[in-house]
């Protein structure tokens, strides 16, 4: 589909980015009609670039998501969800922003980092490196406060998030993934069992 996106635009006389023109097939789920109109958007910003493709809601909300994430984490709910109601344009989008950007903290977390234009979203490669080493340092010191391991709190998190159903309201949907990630861990048996 690339290729045909490339095609189209240079009939055009239209300047691109293979990076976007990727980004932009990917967004159309494998529909050309859908990746069409995805380009044309983005070409309303002038040419096909990166830059221009993260004017568009469901690609630049790299930023926002960040932020969300570091409030999650310091334990501003009512930031994080204000915030988390600025990605995108509805519940849907938001949710699978939620699901990239999740998935992307785990791969760098268990491979130390990913190379330039290998991130799940444009919206995620656009972050700069010491975004990430912020965030996951971040993961790790809540972590930490908690007991339990960095891997371990990113699958409870990735785990609710991939069980949300479309239609859910994206608030509700925030709350409950904010309380599951929340939950304390239950004590072992044989700590109760001494009297500890």
């Amino acid at each position: 589909m690339v290729n045909r996106l490339a095609l189209m635009c240079e009939r055009r006389s239209v300047v691109f980015d293979e990076a976007a023109l990727r980004a932009v097939a990917l967004a159309g789920r494998g529909s050309f009609g859908e990746a069409l109109a995805i380009l044309a958007r983005v070409e309303r910003h002038g040419n096909v670039t990166v830059d221009n493709l993260v004017r568009e809601p469901e690609f630049g909300w790299g930023p926002t998501m960040l932020a969300c994430w570091r409030a999650v984490l310091s334990g501003r709910r009512d930031e994080a969800i204000s915030l988390f109601g600025d990605i995108g344009t509805d519940g849907p989008m938001r949710v699978t922003a939620m699901q990239a950007f999740l998935v992307e903290c785990r791969m760098r977390h268990m491979m130390g980092g990913l190379p330039a234009g290998a991130s799940v979203s444009p919206a995620l490669d656009r972050l700069a490196a010491g975004s990430w080493e912020g965030i996951l340092r971040d993961w790790s010191e809540w972590s930490r406060e908690r007991g339990i391991e960095v891997h371990e709190a990113m699958e409870r998190a990735l785990g609710f998030w991939a069980s949300v159903r479309i239609g859910v309201p994206w608030r509700a949907s925030f709350l409950k993934g904010y309380e599951a990630l929340n939950v304390t861990r239950a004590i072992p048996d044989s700590m109760t069992a001494n009297g500890m």
